[in-house]
Parts: C-alpha cells; sequence; structure tokens
C-alpha cells in the first residue's frame, strides 16, 4: 500500500535524483553548452540560471505541494492559495539566490581565479552567519506567517500560524524565544507544550543545537571548496568561459556534494534527536511516547521503518526508535541537533540544487526555511 509518507519519499527521491543526474551531466558536458547561453551577460546569466533551476523543479513542487497533501487529506489549501503562496517563495527565494550569485560573479571578475577561494569561503560563512542570525525574518519573508505573542516578553515562545501541518518551527539562533506552530497550541496539552519547550532548552542548554548550526556551516564550506575543485577540474573560469557555464559547473560541484551530505548526515540527527529526548525520560514513558506519536502524525506518520530507510533518508528518528531508546534509559550522546537539514537551508550560500528538493519539503514554501524538525 503506497501511503503518505512513501509517496512523499519518492517523490523526493525523483527530485533528488533528477538533479544528481542533471549535475552529472553538465560536469561532463558543460563545453557543449550552446553559443547564445554564453554570450549572456553578468546579470542575465544568473536569471537565466535561476529560471532553469525554478523550472525544473516546478513539477516535483507541485506534486509534492499540492497533489500528494490533497490526495491523502492532508492540507484543506486551495489550488490558488497553493500557487500564491508558491510565487511568493519561489519570488524571495530565487531574489536570495542572486544576489549570492551576483556577490560570487564579481568577485571572480574582481580577483583571478587563483585567489578567489578564500574570499569566497569567507563571504559564504558569513552568509551563513546571517542564515543562522536572520532565519525567522527569512521564513516570514518567504511565506509570510501569521505571527502571535512575538511582544509579549513573558511567553518563552511565539506562535506562527501555518497552512501546512508539518511546519514545526524551530529554535532561531541566539533567541530566547522559540516558534511553535499554532497547530500545536490547538491539539496539545499546555503540558505537552511546556514539555517539547524544555526539549529545546534543553537542546540549547547542551549546545546540541548550536553544533547542528556549526556542523552545517563548516559541512557547506567544505562544499564550496568542492564547488570551486570543479571548476578547476573541468577548466571552467570566467577568463576562458561564461558567467553561465561557471555558475552551472560551480552548482553541480556542490549540489552533489549536498547529495553526499543527504546519505550520511541523517544519522548524526537522529543521535541529536534521541539526545534531546533525555530530557523527557523523567516524565512518565506512556505521556511521552503519545506525545512522540502525535507529533509523528504531523509529519509522515510513519512510526516504523525499515532500517535501510531510516537510516538514509530520515534525518527524524522514527517513533519507534525514539521509544525504545527511552525505554533502555542509556546515555546518549549529544550530537548536532538538526544538522541534515540546518545543511539544506544554509546550502542557499553555495547556490545548492538541494536546499528544498528532498522529501520533507519539496513543494512546501512554509518548509524552506525552518524544514521540519523532531519536536
Amino acid at each position: 500500500m503506497m501511503t503518505y509518507a512513501r509517496s512523499r519519499l519518492w517523490i523526493g527521491i525523483l527530485s533528488v535524483g533528477t538533479w544528481v543526474l542533471l549535475s552529472t551531466t553538465i560536469l561532463l558536458s558543460i563545453e557543449r553548452l550552446p553559443e547564445t547561453l554564453q554570450s549572456l551577460s553578468l546579470t542575465d546569466s544568473i536569471l537565466t540560471f535561476i529560471g532553469m533551476y525554478f523550472l525544473i523543479s516546478m513539477p516535483f513542487d507541485f506534486v509534492g505541494g499540492y497533489l500528494l497533501p490533497k490526495k491523502y487529506e492532508r492540507s484543506k489549501q486551495k489550488l490558488f492559495s497553493f500557487i500564491t503562496s508558491y510565487i511568493r517563495g519561489v519570488f524571495y527565494h530565487g531574489s536570495i539566490l542572486f544576489l549570492i550569485a551576483f556577490v560570487f560573479l564579481n568577485l571572480l571578475k574582481a580577483l583571478d581565479f587563483s585567489q578567489v577561494l578564500l574570499p569566497l569561503l569567507i563571504t559564504i560563512f558569513y552568509v551563513q552567519i546571517l542564515f543562522a542570525l536572520f532565519q525567522a525574518q527569512i521564513a516570514n519573508l518567504l511565506s509570510n506567517f501569521k505571527v502571535s505573542n512575538s511582544s509579549d516578553v513573558v511567553q518563552s515562545y511565539e506562535v506562527w500560524e501555518s497552512y501546512d501541518i508539518g511546519f514545526t518551527g524551530g529554535i532561531p539562533f541566539l533567541s530566547k524565544k522559540s516558534i511553535i506552530p499554532k497547530y500545536w497550541i490547538e491539539n496539545f496539552s499546555p503540558d505537552e507544550i511546556q514539555l517539547l519547550l524544555n526539549r529545546r532548552a534543553f537542546l540549547k542548554e547542551k549546545h546540541s543545537h548550536s553544533l547542528g548550526i556549526l556542523g552545517a556551516i563548516l559541512f557547506n564550506l567544505f562544499g564550496a571548496a568542492i564547488g570551486y575543485g570543479g571548476c578547476l577540474i573541468t577548466g571552467i573560469s570566467l577568463s576562458t568561459h561564461s558567467y553561465l557555464s561557471f555558475l552551472l559547473v560551480w552548482a553541480s560541484s556542490v549540489s552533489l556534494w549536498s547529495f553526499i551530505g543527504l546519505l550520511f548526515l541523517p544519522s548524526y540527527s537522529q543521535k541529536a534527536t534521541l539526545f534531546g529526548d533525555q530530557s523527557l525520560k523523567k516524565e512518565e514513558r506512556s505521556k511521552i511516547a503519545h506525545l512522540i506519536e502525535n507529533l509523528d502524525t504531523l509529519q509522515d506518520k510513519e512510526p516504523s521503518r525499515q532500517p535501510q530507510i531510516q537510516r538514509i533518508f530520515h534525518p527524524i528518528a522514527s517513533v519507534d526508535l525514539r521509544v525504545l531508546a527511552l525505554e533502555k534509559d542509556q546515555e546518549i550522546s549529544k550530537g548536532a541537533w538538526h544538522i541534515a537539514r540546518y545543511t539544506l537551508f544554509f546550502s542557499w550560500s553555495i547556490l545548492s540544487f538541494m536546499g528544498r528538493a528532498v522529501h520533507c519539503n519539496v513543494g512546501r514554501p512554509h518548509l524552506w526555511v525552518f524544514l521540519p524538525s523532531d519536536g
């Protein structure tokens, strides 16, 4: 039986697989880029690059963001509402990518290619820091959430209203207030909300949250070095090729690196999920198991998974794994919380194609910045 979870997994596999195949093809055949595309100006090259990205993404976004949630009754969103929210998300995401690409190309124009790696790495580092500091503002820019409690200094959280029940909010970097979805307020008890807030406070206090952010930044910085290496290996530089050729080779190289991250970073995120659950181990087991099950119901509704699927495709440990870890009552290393999905959001800074191509957020603008978390 094809469940919602498996349907999402397949559209994610097809989306990611398309980008992997396309990236590989570009790296092997970039010299055959049509002359008309090689003669484009800097601005036109960036617009063409972003246009190609969105045109290829669009079919997967429509299926993952509208058709599947409708088919499995996970969304009541009307087609017009989906289209308008999608266009808004695409526009602002594209604008951010445009600015990053514009800075990259101007650095390459100003410096010799042999001297540009360090300035690029420094630029990408600071862009990721800005993403971490202004994550909430970027999310609101893309999706225009309805926010309440933001001016209440007593509350330790803000409530954001989303049409997507998979939205979990998050833990903004250096912010005292956590972000939780209105759906939780409406469906969870005050005690359960407090448990989830305590769990997030635990992740911050133990530095698992900051380790996830730092790990994601370092992973993408290494990806930038891979992008530079891809240009070296293929012989692409602005002195010999076009702006568009450079962007395509760079993005293809870093996207393949992001794909590698999709294969091994989830295991680190899963460990951090189980570590975060340690903050709940003093509570009644049945109460915590019920809360974890309810959180999963709002996501993929897949409490049990085959080990291979869990290991590769799911940064959040399954309900069964989380409950079993609590029952064993064993000490778990802190891990890097949410590193797999922080890496995807931060990968915008290196122009990766993978940032919104995975099964959990393909076609879902409300989840492009705050990707689903474990609570």
